[in-house]
């Protein structure tokens, strides 16, 4: 004969269960990226095809990516990061040519990790009108292409 399980057992079985898979689900509901998005300072439009580069802080080297057709570039947050300062980039060719003006308010300021990644960060524009809301695990870097006649120092 079979003993069964009363179902009251098994009803207390699946509670902790549900407390495990939530707090499993909790680990990864911050996203273990960050996501800068270059933007036309005057109309708002994405810079693709430009290089935008994370310095992180407390000994962790920076990081320097490409953005995409829509301004974007992903880079991962290292293990233990948790400030880095947000900095201009070049092109393919000339990855250490400034070649967008930096258009921030406090463009040489730490950023928070967990800032950013719990409710964005979009700075104040200071070249122009453009504006957009934050989004969780991104920063906005607003910039204006350099005229070709423009100095490129950084």
């Amino acid at each position: 004969m079979r003993s069964r399980i009363p179902s009251r057992c098994t009803a207390g079985l699946f509670v902790p269960a549900i407390a495990v898979v939530a707090l499993a689900l909790s680990a990864c509901a911050y996203p273990q990226t960050i996501r800068v998005r270059l933007l036309n300072a005057k109309n708002g439009k994405p810079i693709a095809k430009r290089y935008v580069s994370i310095q992180w802080k407390g000994g962790f080297d920076h990081t320097d990516l490409l953005t995409d057709s829509l301004g974007v570039a992903v880079f991962p947050i290292p293990s233990g990061a948790k400030e880095f300062y947000l900095m201009g980039g070049g092109t393919e060719k000339e990855p250490y040519r400034t070649v967008y003006v930096d258009c921030r308010f406090q463009p040489k300021s730490l950023s928070l990790v967990s800032t950013v990644t719990m409710s964005g960060i979009v700075p104040k524009n200071q070249c122009g009108h453009a504006s957009v809301v934050p989004k969780p695990g991104e920063i906005v870097f607003w910039g204006l292409p350099r005229a070709w006649w423009q100095p490129d120092f950084q």
